[in-house]
């Protein structure tokens, strides 16, 4: 009995707190921090009419309905039109600074302080990406930027934290998809199998023009309840070695064609990023050294002007 809780605390104790994987969480943070700058740069065209005194939501309106008891904001206090374009910069360039290797989590609280100082002070605009890059965002808080270099199962406090944000970040996104399953079998038309056409045949979501799929009924109801088996079981798949890659495969399928059917490309973009802490090292290794390949390859031809 003694041996068998011993060897349980070894197994808790090196699965929260020495499971520190600096390639993964890497790659997230860097993926990260590219997506929501595009996010955010889009945005800025809209900055006034978004945040502002004069734009879509006053402050005293959002407090009656939102009371800034239970939520904070820097532009509460910083309102001005000035403070916000600042701020919005002061944003885009602590995202730009999380691709740092010596100042990334420096960095990266600073562009969680902002990017929840924006959220807080419009919740109109908060949408699916806003609450993944909220997750997303405090645990890289807590990862070592990459410059720190210690093995995996270091008992360094650095790489304590780095393995508990590693986890948290894992279990997150399984519950992320459990409770989306779950809510989803709330819905009749996931039951009769129609939501998938429900959401592409509707001209305020769907991007592109897909009536040509109304004449495939069967495939659209094997692609609704594939979702729904898919959301609901990837906490159990995604930690057995035989499906974890064919789950994540689906989930880049799934979320790269949403993507571009259905007007939410930032959110398919961070969902697919989150993936990294479902990879290996050797994975994301090989993943990188595909890309840089690629970039280094050459038109096979020259040309030169003929004398």
């Amino acid at each position: 009995m003694k041996n068998s809780f011993r060897d349980f605390n070894k197994k808790w104790n090196r699965f929260w707190f020495e499971s520190y994987a600096p390639t993964q969480l890497n790659l997230l943070r860097k993926a990260v921090a590219v997506f929501l700058f595009g996010f955010y740069a889009i945005r800025a065209l809209d900055l006034e009419w978004l945040y502002s005194q004069s734009g879509l939501l006053t402050l005293d309106t959002l407090n009656e309905a939102f009371p800034f008891i239970y939520r904070w904001s820097l532009l509460r206090w910083l309102s001005s039109d000035t403070s916000i374009y600042a701020l919005h910069s002061l944003f885009l360039i602590s995202l730009l600074g999380m691709l740092s290797r010596k100042y990334a989590r420096i960095f990266t609280i600073v562009a969680y302080v902002l990017h929840l100082s924006f959220l807080q002070r419009n919740v109109v605009t908060l949408f699916g990406a806003d609450n993944i890059a909220t997750h997303l965002l405090f645990c890289l808080c807590l990862v070592p930027p990459s410059s720190f270099k210690e093995i995996e199962h270091s008992k360094n406090l650095k790489s304590i934290f780095g393995s508990i944000a590693f986890r948290f970040l894992q279990i997150q996104i399984c519950v992320i998809y459990i409770y989306s399953g779950l809510e989803k079998l709330k819905g009749p038309t996931w039951w009769k199998g129609e939501a998938i056409w429900n959401v592409i045949a509707n001209p305020q979501y769907a991007r592109v023009n897909l009536d040509w799929a109304a004449h495939f009924p069967l495939l659209l109801s094997i692609a609704t309840y594939l979702t729904l088996l898919w959301e609901i079981y990837f906490i159990i798949l995604v930690w057995l070695p035989n499906w974890r890659r064919k789950i994540l495969m689906f989930g880049v399928v799934f979320h790269a064609g949403i993507g571009f059917m259905v007007n939410i490309p930032f959110f398919s973009m961070l969902m697919i990023a989150s993936y990294s802490v479902f990879l290996t090292s050797t994975e994301v290794k090989t993943m990188t050294s595909v890309v840089k390949s690629l970039k280094r390859l050459r038109f096979p031809f020259s040309f030169t002007a003929s004398k």
